[in-house]
C-alpha cells in the first residue's frame, strides 16, 4: 500500500516511514508481530509502499494501531518527571514500565543537591539512567542505547538529557507521552465508531436478520463469480491474476465477519477483477471464449442495509463517515436521466466513467471494438484529477440533455457540506475516497432513506469559500428541476470550462463568470419568512458582485469537490453565501 504521508525527501516523514517498520515488527504483543513487513520509497509518486503479509490493506493497519500497538515504554527516569502518570500508562498497557521509572525518578536530584547529607542516598541522572536500564525491559534498553549512541561525545546534545537551560528538563519525554495519551483517546473513540457499526452486535434475531441481508446482496455476485467451467485452469496456466480466488476469499470474510469495512473490501476487490476484464485484452484472452461478462448494478436495497452504519452523524465527531458519504454521493451520480421529450441521455451512472463499460437491458458488457465507451477518465492514481475529468467529461457529454448529469440518484445520497469542506480542505483519505468510489459505482444506486442528520441550522454553520460556493451554487442551478412553462435550459459552459483546466490564473475568471450567471438565474431565497412575503429567488444586485477575487483552495481539488453532489438540506447554505443579507 502506498503512505503519501512518508516521503523520501522529508526528514520527519523519512524518520516515520522507518519507524512504521518498527512498530509492526516490535511493538505489539508477539502474536500481532509482523517481522516480515518491508517497505521502500517511491521517489516518482514521493510515497512509501508498504508490504506486510499480516496487515496488507489499509482497513488491517489501522485494526492493528486500534487493537494491538503498544508503545515502547520508554520513560525519564532521570528527570524529577519521567512523563506520563498512572493513569494514563494503564490505558496505553505500561503501567509497570512507568512504576519502575517513578520510583526511580522521584530519587533524582542534581549533582550539587547530591553533596547535601540529607540526599545522601539519592541518585544523580546518570545513576537513574543506568539503574533503569538494568531493570527495564529489553526493548526499552534497546530504544535508550539506540537514541543514546549518537550522541555519547556531547552530553549538552544528547536527546535524553535535555539540560535546564537549552529545552527544558524531561520536555521530550513529556510530550512524547502526551501525544500517545491524545492517540489512545483517538483510537478509544475510533474503537467504540468500529463496534457501533459492527454488524455482529445485536440479538440472535437480528443477526439471523442480517445473514438474510448479506446473502441477499452477495446472491447478483455468486451467479457472476464462477465465470464459466475451466477459467480457474486457463487464468492460472498463464499467469494473469487469478481473481475468482481473491473475491471468494472477501466474500467468505465478509460472510464470517459482517463488517462494513470487510463488505467495502469486497466491492473494491470486485471491481479490480472488472477493471481488469475492462482494459486488458491479454486477461479477456484467457476467458472462455475469449470474452468477458459482467452484471447488473448490484441491488441498492441489499447492500445500503450493510453500509449504512458508515454514514451515520455523530455530533461528537462530525467527520466520522466523511470518506464514505463523499464516497457514496459521488458513486451514486445518476445517468440514463429521462428527458422532457421521453428519451433517456446518452451519459451513463458514474461506474461509466469509471470503466469502458455500457449499460443495456441486461446489465453492463464491454462495448465491441468498434462501438467504444469515450466516458471513462478514470485513473484511480488521484482523486483530485480524477473528479475533475469526471466533472468535465459528464458535464460536456450532457450539453444537449435537459440537465448537467452530475446529480445524485437521490437528493438524500448527497455528501454533508462538512465532508464536502473537509476534503477542500485536503483533511481527508483521498486514497480511501478513490477506492471507495470504485467500489460503490457497482451498486445501482435509487432512493435511499436519510441517515441520521443534524438539524438545518446545525448543517449552515460552515465557513464556505467564494470559489466553492459560486461553482457548486451553479451546478445546482442548472440541476435544478424546474416544471410548467420553464423550459428553457440553462447552460452557462464557460465557468465550468475554465474550472476543468484546473489553473491557477483561470479560476478567478470561473468564479466571477459564475457569480454573473448565478445573478441573472437567481437563487431560492434561503430566508423562508421573505420567501413567503413574495420574495421567491434572489437575483440580480441581491447577489454578491466581484470585479477580481482571489480563490484560496486549489484548483485541482476545488474541482473534485464542485463534482461531488451535496446534500439537499444544505443547498440554503450556499444561497446564503453567494447572495448579500437581506
Amino acid at each position: 500500500m502506498s503512505l503519501h504521508g512518508c516521503r523520501h525527501d522529508i526528514l520527519g516523514h523519512y524518520l516515520k516511514a522507518i519507524g512504521l517498520l518498527r512498530v509492526l515488527a516490535k511493538c505489539a504483543d508477539a502474536a500481532h508481530r509482523d517481522p516480515d513487513a518491508e517497505g521502500w520509497w517511491n521517489s516518482s509518486q514521493a510515497c512509501f509502499c508498504l508490504r506486510s503479509p499480516k496487515y496488507p490493506t489499509r482497513e488491517k493497519l489501522v485494526e492493528f494501531f486500534v487493537t494491538h500497538f503498544r508503545p515502547t515504554p520508554v520513560f525519564a527516569a532521570w528527570n524529577k518527571e519521567p512523563g506520563s502518570n498512572a493513569s494514563d500508562s494503564e490505558k496505553l498497557g505500561v503501567r509497570g514500565d512507568w512504576e519502575i521509572a517513578n520510583r526511580l525518578s522521584a530519587q533524582v536530584v542534581s549533582t550539587q543537591d547530591r553533596r547535601k547529607p540529607a540526599n545522601r542516598d539519592k541518585l544523580i541522572a546518570l545513576e537513574a539512567l543506568e539503574a533503569y536500564r538494568d531493570a527495564a525491559a529489553l526493548t526499552v534498553a534497546e530504544a535508550v542505547d539506540a537514541i543514546a549512541a549518537p550522541f555519547l561525545k556531547s552530553n549538552t546534545e544528547h536527546p535524553l538529557f535535555l539540560s535546564k537551560g537549552i529545552a527544558g528538563r524531561a520536555h521530550l519525554w513529556r510530550t512524547h507521552w502526551e501525544y500517545l495519551a491524545s492517540f489512545h483517546k483517538h483510537r478509544a473513540a475510533y474503537a467504540k465508531a468500529v463496534e457501533r457499526m459492527s454488524a455482529h452486535k445485536g440479538t440472535a434475531r437480528q443477526l439471523v436478520k442480517l445473514k438474510e441481508k448479506v446473502d441477499a446482496a452477495l446472491q447478483s455476485i455468486t451467479e457472476w463469480l464462477p465465470f464459466e467451467e475451466g477459467f480457474a485452469s486457463a487464468a492460472k496456466g498463464k499467469g494473469t491474476p487469478f481473481f475468482p480466488d481473491a473475491i471468494n476469499a472477501a466474500m467468505e470474510t465478509a460472510t464470517r465477519e459482517t463488517t462494513p469495512y470487510h463488505c467495502l473490501d469486497l466491492l473494491s476487490t470486485i471491481f479490480h477483477a472488472c477493471r481488469q476484464m475492462a482494459i486488458s485484452q491479454s486477461f479477456r484472452d484467457t476467458l472462455p471464449g475469449k470474452r468477458a461478462r459482467f452484471f447488473r448494478p448490484l441491488p441498492m436495497e441489499d447492500w445500503s442495509g450493510l453500509l449504512d452504519a458508515l454514514a451515520h452523524y455523530d455530533p461528537e465527531d462530525p467527520r466520522l463517515g466523511a470518506e464514505f458519504c463523499i464516497a457514496r454521493a459521488a458513486a451514486s451520480i445518476e445517468g440514463r436521466m429521462k428527458q422532457r421529450g421521453g428519451t433517456h441521455s446518452e451519459v451513463l451512472p458514474m461506474l461509466g466513467s469509471l470503466l469502458p463499460l455500457k449499460l443495456g437491458p441486461g446489465g453492463w458488457f464491454l462495448p465491441a471494438n468498434g462501438d467504444p465507451s469515450h466516458q471513462a477518465v478514470w485513473t484511480g492514481t488521484d482523486v483530485r484529477h480524477d473528479l475533475a475529468a469526471v466533472l468535465a467529461r459528464r458535464y460536456r457529454d450532457s450539453l444537449t440533455d435537459d440537465r448537467p448529469t452530475l446529480i445524485a440518484s437521490h437528493v438524500s445520497l448527497g455528501a454533508r457540506l462538512s465532508d464536502v469542506l473537509s476534503f477542500l480542505r485536503h483533511e481527508l483519505d483521498d486514497h480511501l475516497i478513490a477506492r471507495w468510489i470504485e467500489a460503490l459505482s457497482l451498486i445501482g444506486w435509487k432512493y435511499i432513506k436519510p441517515a441520521n442528520t443534524p438539524a438545518d441550522g446545525e448543517m449552515e454553520s460552515h465557513a464556505i469559500p467564494l470559489e466553492y460556493a459560486a461553482l457548486r451554487t451553479l451546478i445546482e442551478l442548472e440541476c435544478e428541476r424546474r416544471e410548467g412553462s420553464d423550459t428553457k435550459k440553462r447552460r452557462s459552459q464557460q465557468p465550468i470550462s475554465l474550472l476543468c483546466l484546473r489553473s491557477g490564473s483561470t479560476l478567478p475568471l470561473s468564479v466571477t463568470e459564475s457569480l454573473r450567471w448565478i445573478a441573472i438565474w437567481g437563487v431560492p431565497n434561503p430566508d423562508r419568512e421573505q420567501a413567503k412575503d413574495g420574495k421567491a429567488r434572489l437575483a440580480g444586485r441581491d447577489i454578491i458582485y466581484l470585479a477580481s477575487i482571489s480563490p484560496s483552495s486549489d484548483a485541482a481539488r476545488l474541482a473534485a469537490s464542485v463534482c461531488i453532489p451535496l446534500h439537499w438540506r444544505d443547498r440554503n447554505a450556499l444561497y446564503r453565501a453567494v447572495s448579500l443579507l437581506q
